[in-house]
């Protein structure tokens, strides 16, 4: 598996630049409300992706090497999609509005340059950062621990975790549509309307986690087929998605 490994991360780390200032300007642009080109350069991501993926690893017989470029350069395309609609956009800013642009968004390097707002910036994304550092650990350990019972095990959980991803994925779209929202409150003092928020997005979001649970675990032999077609290793992964798909309201 060691070689495989090999050649998907020495792929993603030379494409990490591309990868991660497509997540910075997606985030960035939501935050200022311009959600629409957040999604549309999301879909063109991932259908770039989908749509390479076959042709890199059957028709040129690339492997996973294909996989790891296919990604890459679906993230590459929303990256310059969101350059592209951010000039238009700016080019037309200015013909209404005397030199001003809509967009909040500036590609100035020399704000890093700023060691305080550098810092307030990582500060806010440190602790999605520790979350998402523990969650890398803890499934390498898991893997490892899953290796020992051979490559059909780590395939089953791999496609337990795809399977509970509808869940994780869904919620996760919900907290981030409503960080502007809530970053505004935040900002304007108002904690009354934070704290409604709040509850309201507590209860929707334990709400649908609990009914995407269910509907998971019962159509979870026919979820896991999507990914696995060996029917051992699917029977393995139906019985591990149970287990995965139990934190859902609470995710």
């Amino acid at each position: 598996m060691w070689e495989y490994t090999k050649r998907y991360i020495l792929i993603m780390a030379a494409g990490a630049p591309v990868v991660l200032l497509n997540h910075t300007v997606g985030s960035a642009l939501r935050g200022e409300g311009e959600v629409k080109v957040s999604l549309a350069g999301s879909m063109i991501s991932t259908f770039t992706n989908i749509i390479l993926d076959p042709i890199f690893i059957l028709v040129l017989g690339f492997g996973v090497s294909g996989a790891a470029a296919a990604t890459v350069l679906g993230n590459a395309a929303a990256v310059g999609y969101y350059l592209l609609a951010w000039k238009l956009r700016d080019k037309a800013s200015r013909r209404k509005d005397a030199g001003r642009s809509r967009f909040i968004l500036e590609l100035r390097p020399s704000y890093a340059r700023d060691i305080r707002e550098l810092c307030a910036v990582l500060a806010l994304g440190l602790p999605n950062a520790v979350s998402t550092t523990l969650g890398g650990l803890a499934g390498s350990f898991g893997n490892r621990l899953l290796s020992g019972y051979g490559t059909g095990a780590v395939a089953a959980m791999a496609a337990a975790s795809k399977a509970s991803m509808v869940v994780t994925m869904v919620q996760m779209g919900i907290c981030m549509g409503v960080m502007p929202l809530l970053a505004y409150c935040y900002g304007g003092g108002d904690k009354k309307r934070l704290r409604e928020i709040a509850g309201k997005l507590l209860f929707l979001t334990a709400g649908l986690g609990t009914v995407l649970t269910i509907a998971i675990y019962a159509g979870r032999g026919a979820l896991i087929g999507l990914f696995i077609q060996d029917p051992e290793v699917a029977a393995l992964g139906t019985e591990l998605s149970v287990f995965l798909v139990l934190s859902g309201p609470v995710v």
